[in-house]
């Protein structure tokens, strides 16, 4: 099965295009909360996989994933979240790899 990566935001971070997309995930839930359980049956909670990647003149250089997310939105994932930070670094490091490796 092809994971539908939708895209949600584009930042520019350290001179690369930063592209944030989202996919529901595909396995079920694996911690053992009822509450939160419930909420992502209810849509309280979104339960996705999230793709960072880093860009440059239309060339995606980068990129890092996250699987098993729950948060109340995606937007929170983003805006109040660390790992978004961590993936967004983790793509710029592979791209300048890339682009080094491109040099040589």
């Amino acid at each position: 099965m092809r994971t539908y990566w939708e895209p949600i935001d584009e930042q520019e971070r350290e001179g690369f295009t930063i592209r944030t997309y989202v996919a529901p995930e595909d396995y079920a839930p694996d911690f053992d909360d009822g509450e939160v359980l419930q909420g992502i049956k209810d849509g309280k909670y979104a339960w996705f996989q999230v793709k960072v990647s880093a860009w440059k003149a239309g060339v995606e250089l980068g990129d890092a994933y996250l699987g098993g997310c729950c948060y109340q939105s995606t937007e929170e994932f983003i805006n109040d979240s660390d790992y978004w930070g961590d993936m967004a670094d983790e793509a710029i490091a592979e791209a300048k790899k890339t682009i080094e490796e491109l040099k040589a």
